[in-house]
């Protein structure tokens, strides 16, 4: 059996793709770390864990077995073997999609309904 690698890899928690893009006018291409899997031990067996950003309070957690607690950026572990990233634009609120445009006209037009 192969072993497993143990080179550490260094990533961004910011991630700017935009240099690979074809079309240099696509527009933005980041994105958010939200996500990282661990894993500790050798290819047989070994033990997981985890590090995810709740989206709802933009801080980080460490999951490991039924345990969950807090975690700083600083503390996120270069054992992850798996990268979760979130494109900063199919983020609900950044004002990229139709849909959010829409719903900021219809508050401007039900603030000015209340004036």
């Amino acid at each position: 059996m192969r072993d497993k690698l143990d080179s550490l890899v260094d990533f961004p928690l910011d991630l700017d793709m935009s240099e690979f893009l074809i079309n240099p006018n696509a527009g933005p291409c980041r994105y958010d770390l939200i996500a990282v899997s661990n894993h500790y031990g050798g290819m047989g067996g070994g033990h997981d864990t985890a590090y995810a950003k709740n989206k709802e309070d933009g801080k980080w957690y460490n999951f490991d077995d039924s345990s969950v607690s807090p975690a700083s950026e600083d503390q996120i572990s270069k054992a992850g073997y798996v990268l979760f990233y979130q494109r900063q634009d199919t983020v609900k609120g950044t004002g990229y999609f139709a849909l959010d445009r829409e719903e900021e006209e219809e508050e401007g037009e039900d603030d000015e309904e209340n004036e």
